[in-house]
């Protein structure tokens, strides 16, 4: 029985996942709020909004940052 293999490719990333990923995140933040202003919370909900919307971005691009730094690092042979 023969086997199909198929290549397999890499999936095409965003030309700009930094402000993808800020794009996504404010609209979950903004969903937040929305939530936060429904239950009759406004200032937690834009407290929390902002809080979500400032630490998810942050840690979103620190893990880009580091993604990049580690394909550099393999395209130069692991040197620093």
């Amino acid at each position: 029985m023969r086997k199909l293999r198929w290549e397999t490719h890499e999936p095409a990333g965003s030309k700009h996942p930094y402000r993808d990923s800020a794009i996504i995140y404010g609209c979950l933040s903004i969903a937040v709020v929305v939530i936060a202003v429904v239950t009759g919370h406004l200032v937690k909900g834009l407290i929390a909004g902002a809080a979500f919307f400032a630490a998810a971005t942050a840690w979103n691009w620190w893990r880009f940052r580091e993604r990049e730094k580690a394909q550099a690092r393999d395209q130069n042979g692991g040197a620093r």
